[in-house]
């Protein structure tokens, strides 16, 4: 819902004050209010996965957008160059809404306050507690991917770094 909202109300927006960000053709929207209210109901215990793969299922979200192949890409590390333009970027995105405060108004009534959804105090707590097990389990998948990597004591022990930082990562959002 997030990247929705964001397409169809905030680029056409930051576009109009000179931020490039990829043309939106259409947006398409069903079911993902479901997924919004499965995720923040109940005692903060995490949905079953079985209710959560059927929501996500019936959801159909759909964000067309201007062909980005020739112009952007996904690197693990940016060298100098790769990383002068993603902070010139981000630099043009907040002067374009620099002082602006209709603008700050309007995002602040409609965007996450702070973290997004992705925030650690906007999950529920038993996915925290939860995420050592499940981190264990997503090295366990992808350990043949890159052996050397998942071997690697500080991967192993992410999930729970992760875990103890959670606080602190919320806190700071």
């Amino acid at each position: 819902r997030s990247e929705i909202n964001f397409s169809r109300l905030w680029v056409p927006l930051l576009a109009e004050k000179g931020v490039r960000l990829p043309a939106i053709h259409a947006t398409v929207a069903e079911g993902v209010a479901g997924l919004s209210v499965l995720l923040k109901e109940g005692d903060g215990a995490a949905p079953a996965d079985e209710r959560i793969l059927a929501t996500v299922s019936a959801c159909k979200f759909l964000i067309l957008s201007e062909d980005l192949q020739n112009s952007y890409g996904q690197k693990m590390l940016l060298d100098r160059g790769d990383m002068g333009a993603v902070l010139s970027m981000l630099a043009s995105f907040h002067a374009a809404t620099f002082d602006d405060q209709e603008l700050l108004g309007r995002a602040e009534a409609e965007l996450f306050s702070s973290g997004a959804y992705w925030s650690p105090a906007q999950r529920p707590p038993a996915e925290l507690e939860k995420l050592p097990e499940v981190w264990a389990a997503f090295c366990g998948e992808f350990e043949s991917t890159d052996p050397a990597l998942f071997a690697e004591d500080g991967v192993k022990a992410l999930g729970g770094r992760l875990q103890r930082s959670a606080a602190a990562v919320s806190e700071s959002l």
